[in-house]
């Protein structure tokens, strides 16, 4: 049982799709979430994950779970307290699938730490402010 009673919370979430090991997108953005949990990331397809517009912070991205994921689309921004500055570089390095991040603040910048970072160099393509239109 979820211990934020009476907050918005993707936990059950995170439970009811457990056996959904073909969902491929998850949005759960313009919610009061403060964390995303590792399940809802964890051992899938996933490859969108849209947690804009929340009240996620630093501690609230699950980056070990991510780097075992097959995210390639992760939406940060609008989250007041997670801007491309507070991201880590390294642990968004480690995901080996991501393609697009989108936080708030010097994207551009976080798009080369990212980079930088990953030991291929693959690019990362990171905007602000918005989910691009496929």
């Amino acid at each position: 049982m979820c211990e934020k009673l009476g907050k918005a919370c993707v936990c059950r979430l995170a439970l009811a799709t457990q056996r959904m090991r073909a969902l491929e997108e998850v949005d759960v953005s313009h919610n009061t979430i403060d964390a995303i949990p590792p399940g809802l990331v964890s051992g899938r397809r996933l490859r969108v994950v849209d947690a804009s517009h929340n009240d996620i912070g630093p501690g609230g991205i699950p980056y070990e779970a991510l780097a075992e994921s097959a995210v390639e689309d992760l939406w940060l921004h609008g989250n007041p307290r997670v801007s491309a500055d507070a991201l880590d570089a390294a642990a968004l390095a480690a995901m080996p699938a991501l393609r697009r991040l989108s936080a708030d603040g010097d994207a551009a910048s976080l798009a080369r730490r990212v980079a930088a970072a990953r030991p291929s160099g693959a690019p990362v393509v990171a905007v602000s402010n918005e989910r691009p239109a496929e």
